[in-house]
């Protein structure tokens, strides 16, 4: 699964997966022009943004999902008891 996504429509470009990470929506403000959905952001003139500020959210939501995938991994670790190699854990966190 990506851990962010775009979509170039007619009206916007779209950005799946950075309204949801830890601060992120105190950085939107900063943004500049821009409106957000449930789970995504609308930009319709990439000019219209501050393309320095957007970095930011990006970043945030690509460390949470390596935290997340860390954590799943560490969690596989220990259920199998110590019996656990690099490949079961590339396998696991790509399911």
């Amino acid at each position: 699964m990506p851990v962010i996504s775009f979509s170039p429509r007619k009206a916007a470009i779209v950005l799946y997966g950075l309204t949801g990470s830890v601060g992120a929506l105190s950085l939107l403000k900063q943004l500049g022009k821009h409106s957000k959905g449930k789970g995504c952001l609308y930009i319709k003139k990439l000019a219209e943004v501050d393309q320095e500020v957007l970095k930011k959210p990006i970043a945030m939501s690509v460390a949470a999902k390596e935290k997340n995938d860390l954590f799943k991994a560490m969690q596989l670790m220990s259920s199998l008891s110590g019996t656990y190699s690099r490949q079961s854990v590339n396998v696991w966190c790509q399911r």
